[in-house]
């Protein structure tokens, strides 16, 4: 089984999040590398890869991506109108507890 993910190239407007799913082994993480690697030009502000499988804390998520960004003051101020696209790795594990990507930083692309 192949994974699948909406092409986000297709759409007009910005897509704020991109799922892949698929069975382990599937080529997810390979995809979405070489998607990210297609996309480089389009965001000024830089391409992040953010692993999380190795956390077992939900409430360092959002310090983790914060750290990964090089964001001091804040992961919402930081971002603010930057474009940028942040790849997380094994977020799914996250999705269901109390992790949350604030709120100032949902429109960021």
């Amino acid at each position: 089984m192949r994974p699948q993910a909406t092409d986000a190239k297709s759409s007009s407007r910005p897509q704020p999040r991109l799922t892949l799913t698929g069975p382990g082994g599937s080529g997810k993480t390979r995809l979405a590398i070489e998607a990210a690697a297609s996309l480089v030009p389009d965001y000024e502000a830089g391409v992040y890869w953010v692993g999380l499988a190795a956390l077992r804390d939900p409430a360092v998520v959002t310090e983790t991506i914060s750290r990964a960004l090089g964001a001091r003051d804040g992961l919402a101020e930081h971002t603010g109108e930057r474009k940028l696209l942040v790849l997380l790795r094994s977020a799914r594990m996250y999705r269901s507890r109390t992790f949350r990507i604030p709120h100032e930083t949902r429109g960021v692309r």
